[in-house]
């Protein structure tokens, strides 16, 4: 697949894929360090979220807006071509797959705060889809992580 950004010699679209799928992975298995979490009071919940944060981000809620955005989108997001349904689209994504995978991560006793935070990450990791240009497949799920990792 090319992406618009990629050239002939040099296709990034599937490596920055493939990396941004990687990172929040590798980051909540200790490739990259998680003292920053650790050292918060964080929850179980939100530090078992990390690895699913980039098929949260791309693989659910980028998919999510496109099929939505391009099946019903009409009103424009301005300064972009894309629309406001598929950022809602998004958006519904990002949380369906999070309430479904939620009791199998075990949604702790702080529910409603883990919520709280999590719906931010979702919300600001769809509207950062909406205006980044290029290798939103590899900033995007970065962005997720260190969202998850301050909060």
């Amino acid at each position: 697949f090319r992406g618009s950004q990629d050239t002939d010699p040099l296709v990034l679209t599937p490596f920055c894929l493939l990396i941004g799928l990687s990172i929040p992975v590798w980051k909540r298995f200790g490739v990259f360090s998680v003292d920053i979490i650790k050292s918060r009071s964080a929850t179980t919940f939100l530090y078992s979220v990390l690895p699913y944060a980039g098929v949260m981000t791309i693989g659910v809620g980028d998919a999510c807006a496109a099929l939505i955005g391009t099946s019903f989108g009409r009103v424009k997001l301005p300064g972009t071509h894309k629309t406001i349904e598929g950022l809602l689209g998004n958006i519904a994504g990002q949380a369906l797959f999070m309430v479904l995978i939620g009791p199998y991560l075990k949604w702790g006793a702080r529910g409603a705060n883990d919520a709280l935070v999590l719906g931010s990450v979702v919300v600001s990791t769809s509207l950062l889809e909406v205006y980044t240009q290029d290798i939103d497949n590899l900033i995007i799920p970065i962005y997720a992580v260190m969202c998850l990792c301050a909060l």
